[in-house]
């Protein structure tokens, strides 16, 4: 059977967090659509949303998103909404904006689809939108293009930029905690062969949650021994993850979710002699990190121009990485973010 769908409340994101009103942000999207010659916009990607109205919520786990949809017209607002899912803290930040049940949204559209029709109008649609919501206002109707929202959200605010990095040295010493824990074990307490993937990834979460302004993780934890670190996305569950052994690397992957920002943090260590190999590999992607870091490049430059010099080093003896250079990290937001 379909999952019931998930009726916790959403919360408010406060402004000394966000950086930014949602009414600012909602005139800044006007403006846009005024420039692109649409009627208005309709907001489907739940991070967009979330960011657009400075809420957030808990219906997918990781992501502090909320199921909801939106409307965004020249002169109205109207969110998508399930009841259950408003405090009286929300109904008070959205004083102004037409809260309606999620479901009528495509009722509506269909009822808007006669207007815009007479009068040659189309609103904007975001690449990722369902068949169904396109379907409802008619593809004549329908401007499907990139959201204006997206690069509006991927370009951080000063407070934004400042919550990032403070948030990272929150985590950072969460990391640091773990990693002293971690040696401390293997070495000196009998944990080397006994501690799994899993349990040593219980106890990062447990530091991590200890930092001000944690509410939990950004994505499952990559705790992975020797060959599992290989694996894209590797998630060890209980009864088949693999213990802790000083003879192999560990690679972790893992981030946290906190008010002021979001982490995404990977560390590869080695707690007994690496391998000549080992050292090799390791050393060529410490290379390909510096070699970015170094570069001067013009304003406007892609990352995909700027990738090879992650790989060059990796390239010279045949070996290369299954997946991208880096990507975009959301502010309290979605780890994957562009």
């Amino acid at each position: 059977a379909r999952p019931v769908r998930p009726e916790d409340p959403a919360f408010v994101l406060d402004v000394k967090y966000a950086g930014e009103t949602h009414t600012a942000k909602i005139a800044r999207v006007r403006e846009q659509l005024e420039r692109d010659n649409v009627r208005g916009l309709v907001v489907t990607a739940l991070d967009e949303l979330a960011w657009l109205f400075n809420l957030r919520g808990s219906d997918i786990d990781f992501n502090p998103v909320f199921f909801a949809y939106a409307v965004v017209t020249n002169d109205t607002v109207t969110l998508y909404m399930n009841e259950a899912k408003l405090t009286d803290a929300v109904r008070k930040h959205l004083d102004g904006i037409l809260v309606q049940p999620y479901e009528s949204i495509f009722g509506e559209l269909s009822a808007m689809s006669v207007g815009l029709a007479e009068s040659e109008g189309r609103l904007l649609v975001g690449k990722t939108a369902s068949w169904a919501l396109v379907e409802a206002l008619g593809e004549s109707n329908v401007k499907v293009d990139s959201s204006p929202i997206v690069l509006l959200k991927a370009l951080k605010n000063a407070t934004e930029l400042a919550g990032m990095r403070k948030c990272h040295e929150r985590d950072g010493a969460a990391m640091a905690n773990y990693f002293g824990w971690l040696e401390n074990e293997l070495l000196h307490n009998g944990g080397n062969l006994k501690l799994s993937e899993c349990d040593v990834a219980d106890k990062l979460e447990t530091l991590r949650r200890e930092q001000d302004l944690c509410v939990g993780l950004s994505f499952s934890t990559i705790s992975s021994v020797g060959a599992n670190g290989a694996i894209i996305h590797y998630s060890p569950q209980r009864g088949s993850e693999s213990l802790l052994d000083t003879s192999k690397m560990y690679l972790c992957d893992s981030g946290g979710q906190y008010l002021d920002g979001t982490t995404d943090v990977t560390r590869t260590y080695h707690f007994g002699e690496p391998t000549r190999w080992e050292r090799e590999c390791f050393t060529r992607v410490l290379k390909g990190h510096i070699a970015l870091d170094m570069a001067v490049f013009p304003n406007g430059t892609s990352g995909f121009v700027l990738d090879p010099l992650a790989r060059l080093p990796l390239w010279e003896i045949g070996l290369d990485f299954r997946h991208g250079t880096g990507h975009g990290v959301g502010s309290f937001l979605n780890v994957h973010e562009g």
